[in-house]
């Protein structure tokens, strides 16, 4: 589930070469040897890219408690904004941290709530070099479970699709707000695809990998991750929020989320991407007061 390269960036930029040794790598031997190539690409699905932290992230961490969770003998890293309150959880999307949504934290504290956030296996603090939607749904559901409850939740990219899942698998919220989410995993894995410019007969052999990576949703993997899939269902409000500039997930994929999604409101915003949406004050405000 490695993050594509941004579309605005690929029409404007020449690729670093690394990645153009890699697309050149992908695309020969995925013609010539699909298995073994399948393979490798499977490999980087599952590894997500560490980033560092930036300036303004310490800045909304400063006010947060530090905490471990711990997940198959694993310390996972959580923040907790707050002391009292009903619980708003924060899931971030693949290659990010729970940091990166910390500017919702301080107004809904404000507001009287206690705000939760995590890092995902080899994600910000956590360990590991490879994780899987499977693992982020299986620490939203602890950390449900450790406070008794979650009330509302916001979620970003790719922690939509966890997010639908884990509440398509019955946790309980009482509002949702999701931000730039792609509509299920055919979007990421063609994205994928076409970063490192595999060729697209490549598609079943990745598709098998990932099955086989997850072995216990096996060909259930595609509807289990679709957001689409499991909004559908959904009795509890929802506030939806897409950039029409998102280069990273389209527009599109989100309003097919709020198309699937009965009970949900709609909201775009121009000019804030992929990543400036969640720090942008009017969205703040607009999350914000949907939730309280």
């Amino acid at each position: 589930m490695t993050q594509a390269v941004s579309t605005q960036s690929s029409r404007k930029q020449t690729p670093p070469v690394t990645m153009q040794a890699m697309q050149w790598f992908f695309g020969t031997f995925g013609r010539i040897a699909p298995t073994p190539t399948s393979h490798l690409a499977n490999h980087l699905w599952f590894s997500p890219r560490r980033a560092k932290q930036p300036d303004r992230e310490r800045s909304w961490e400063a006010p947060a408690t530090r905490e471990n969770l711990t997940w198959r003998a694993r310390a996972i890293t959580t923040y907790r904004w707050g002391t009292v309150g009903p619980v708003v959880l924060l899931v971030h999307g693949w290659a990010g941290r729970g940091t990166q949504l910390g500017a919702f934290a301080q107004p809904l504290v404000e507001q009287g709530y206690q705000v939760v956030a995590f890092d995902a296996p080899a994600h910000g603090r956590s360990p590991g070099k490879k994780t899987t939607g499977e693992d982020f749904r299986e620490i939203v559901n602890l950390i449900e479970d450790r406070e008794g409850g979650i009330h509302s939740l916001i979620a970003h990219s790719f922690g939509c699709a966890v997010s639908a899942y884990a509440l398509a698998k019955g946790m309980q919220v009482e509002k949702a707000v999701f931000i730039s989410p792609p509509s299920d995993l055919h979007f990421a894995m063609e994205s994928f695809r076409q970063t490192l410019k595999m060729p697209s007969t490549m598609v079943p052999h990745l598709r098998r990998r990932a099955e086989e990576t997850l072995p216990h949703l096996g060909v259930n993997l595609w509807r289990a991750l679709s957001v689409t899939n499991n909004v559908a269902g959904f009795p509890f409000p929802g506030l939806i929020i897409h950039d029409r500039e998102d280069h990273w997930v389209p527009i599109e994929e989100g309003r097919r989320v709020a198309k699937a999604w009965p009970t949900c409101e709609w909201h775009e915003t121009r000019g804030l991407g992929h990543h400036r949406i969640l720090r942008e004050e009017t969205v703040i405000e607009k999350v914000t007061s949907f939730l309280v």
